[in-house]
């Protein structure tokens, strides 16, 4: 069974002939693509050999083993220009996805990605080169995973969004408010066990901002 989290980066893969999962570990997403119609071809793809023989045994027991092709390299180098029309890439830091999104000299149609990491800089880097950011939110599974999905198109994202996610400030993901609580919580720890005046004045301006940035979300979205 997946987990919370890939069930929810799996429900944006619906209607896909061919699925590239970068980074495929055990690969459970890919199988249960299949299993449900969500794919109808998967290329699993990981740098590490041992990985893909977890992910050979799986599909061959699942008896799927002719809908998968598996290729050993990093990112995206073992795919061919148009090879899939939908590319999942998860489990990575922000600037990690960047760096294989950049080694690439060609868009894919939709990307699924999941930064654990400095969501900000995917955010800019697709925006910029030529993406449209159609999903854009935080979700919760114990701890809170991003989720952005983008197509080929054009796109204009304010700062705020930049920093936030569009569909976070939309007031449409309950998962955003919790974020918004922890965070406030961790920066009032720094606050009440700092003796920097600096630091406590600057931790105070991030409360005052993000407990406003809340109020907005709560009235509807900004």
């Amino acid at each position: 069974m997946l987990t919370k989290r890939l069930s929810e980066i799996l429900s944006h893969t619906k209607g896909t002939k061919t699925l590239a999962d970068v980074g495929c570990d055990h690969g459970f997403l890919g199988l249960e693509a299949l299993k449900r119609g969500y794919a109808l071809r998967v290329i699993a793809t990981d740098v590490s050999d041992k990985s893909l023989d977890k992910a050979r045994r799986l599909f061959c027991d699942n008896g799927y083993s002719d809908l998968v092709e598996f290729r050993c390299g990093d990112g995206l180098s073992v795919l061919a220009y148009d090879e899939a029309d939908t590319v999942v890439i998860s489990g990575m830091g922000g600037r990690e996805i960047v760096k294989i999104l950049q080694n690439c000299d060609y868009k894919y149609r939709k990307l699924v990605l999941s930064p654990q990491s400095e969501q900000e800089l995917v955010r800019r880097y697709l925006v910029g080169h030529g993406y449209a950011l159609n999903h854009d939110y935080v979700m919760r599974d114990n701890k809170f995973y991003w989720v952005i999905v983008a197509v080929e198109g054009e796109d204009d994202y304010s700062e705020e969004e930049y920093l936030f996610g569009r569909g976070n400030l939309s007031g449409k993901h309950p998962a955003f408010l919790e974020w918004l609580d922890v965070e406030i919580d961790r920066f009032e720890e720094v606050v009440n066990s700092t003796a920097s005046d600096t630091v406590k004045e600057r931790f105070l301006k991030e409360i005052e901002r993000f407990k406003n940035l809340k109020k907005h979300v709560l009235c509807g979205g900004i």
